[in-house]
């Protein structure tokens, strides 16, 4: 459902092969499979062959976001996940919404009841279960 198509920004040749790379990727996963164009050791800004505007332009051309990280120092490293999940989110819901349209009229439904089953007594969810 996503993928995270990462070079090496001290590396031009791992930029080369992107194209490459996201054909294949949308050749074996679902169509609207989820990819996030990420350039790697940002930290090492000293030894940077791949400038940042190329890398945008060419995320732009490919019509998906683009993020520096470091693995190294954490930068964004967290973000480029929870990116990821969103969008994959945010499609699965969509795709649910779009299919539960063709089956059941939304006009008609006035509230939506989620059930959660049992709320847990211990442990660190304790809280919020209750309220």
């Amino acid at each position: 459902m996503g993928a995270h198509l990462v070079y090496d920004i001290s590396e031009h040749a791992t930029f080369e092969n992107l194209d490459r790379w996201v054909s294949e990727f949308r050749s074996i996963a679902q169509p609207d499979l989820a990819i996030i164009l990420i350039g790697n050791k940002c930290d090492m800004a000293y030894a940077r062959e791949v400038a940042q505007d190329e890398a945008i332009r060419h995320a732009e051309r490919l019509k998906i976001p683009f993020f520096e990280t470091s693995a190294l120092d954490c930068t964004n490293v967290e973000v480029v996940f929870m990116e990821l999940l969103t969008t994959i989110a945010r499609r699965t819901y969509a795709s649910f919404v779009t299919k539960l349209a063709d089956k059941v009229d939304i006009s008609k439904i006035n509230t939506i009841k989620l059930v959660t089953g049992k709320k847990k007594k211990k442990g660190c969810y304790k809280g919020w279960l209750n309220h």
